[in-house]
């Protein structure tokens, strides 16, 4: 399992198909994002699955934080935690290395946080993230990484992917490990790996060939809100994997429209033709996205007001 087809391009647009343990993946695919296994407005699973939903984001860090993977695990893992019987991707926790950046403290070793509901500590590391993903029982883990600021230093960015990179191969290592347990729920469990690079052209090839070179399945690009969208990247990355992005494009009936103007790009656009088909449809097969990406990342209850 894990293998992904490249059916047919347009340009550097392409339709393609994901397989994964728990089922195939048409791409490109809009991915809905229920962050503590649950979608906001009170979206159940089988609203998900009447808007013909294909994949599930949810986000280790929150679900560290409550109820924990612990539970969740005794429970039989996400699937049945929350009745959900297609692919699931779960974020690494990297993304909050970013977002609670007053909350944090970076080292070589991990992250060492405060929580945002109650401060406590909580560190996490390459090796316990794969360990609560692997809990979790997703069927894709995403890498733990760092998202360093679109408007940090170049020294920085340059340090932090670096840094990254050494991440990966500490995370590649370990999940390898626990997929060979007799105990994991989901030995199939897939890893993406991660491109970080900024705003920096040069970076981002470094770091997307880097990737490649590792033979992990797919290529996660974050250029939104952390960075400006890019996709220099693409043009290296390897055609037989799927390659995913981060968008927000949850307000794209108020401010989001902004971002369609300041970055005409076609990933861009796909956000306001994707909102207007919601609208209509609320049924992402109705969706015609032409882009380099395959999976974006969104919160359909806000789209579909």
């Amino acid at each position: 399992m894990g293998t992904f087809d490249c059916i047919t391009t347009e340009g550097r647009a392409r339709r393609g198909r994901l397989h994964t343990v728990h089922g195939d993946i048409e791409t490109p695919v809009f991915m809905n994002v229920g962050t503590s296994a649950a979608i906001k407005g009170a979206v159940s699973t089988d609203d998900l699955r009447e808007i013909h939903c294909q994949v599930e984001l949810s986000n280790t860090y929150h679900l560290h934080v409550r109820p924990g993977e612990d539970l969740i695990y005794k429970l039989g893992g996400l699937h049945r935690f929350f009745n959900w019987d297609r692919p699931i991707l779960t974020d690494s926790g990297g993304f909050q290395v970013f977002s609670l950046a007053q909350l944090r403290n970076i080292t070589e070793e991990g992250v060492a946080f405060a929580s945002h509901m109650d401060g406590a500590h909580i560190f996490m590391s390459p090796e316990s993230s794969m360990q609560i993903q692997s809990k979790l029982a997703s069927t894709i883990a995403m890498a733990f990484d760092e998202c360093p600021s679109s408007v940090a230093e170049r020294s920085y960015i340059q340090q932090s992917c670096a840094r990254t990179v050494r991440w990966l191969y500490r995370c590649r290592d370990e999940m390898a490990r626990l997929n060979g347990e007799e105990t994991t729920i989901n030995r199939k469990q897939l890893l993406f790996g991660i491109n970080q690079g900024g705003i920096y052209e040069d970076i981002l090839i470094n770091t997307a060939l880097i990737d490649a070179e590792q033979q992990l399945l797919p290529v996660d690009r974050r250029f939104f809100p952390v960075q400006p969208c890019h996709f220099v990247a693409a043009a290296i990355e390897p055609a037989d994997r799927p390659r995913t992005g981060l968008l927000n494009i949850a307000s794209l009936g108020h401010g989001g429209r902004t971002l369609v103007e300041r970055h005409r790009d076609g990933r861009s656009q796909l956000g306001l033709n994707l909102h207007a088909a919601l609208r209509r449809h609320k049924d992402v097969r109705a969706v015609h996205m032409r882009s380099e990406g395959d999976t974006l990342l969104g919160d359909v209850p806000k789209l579909c007001k």
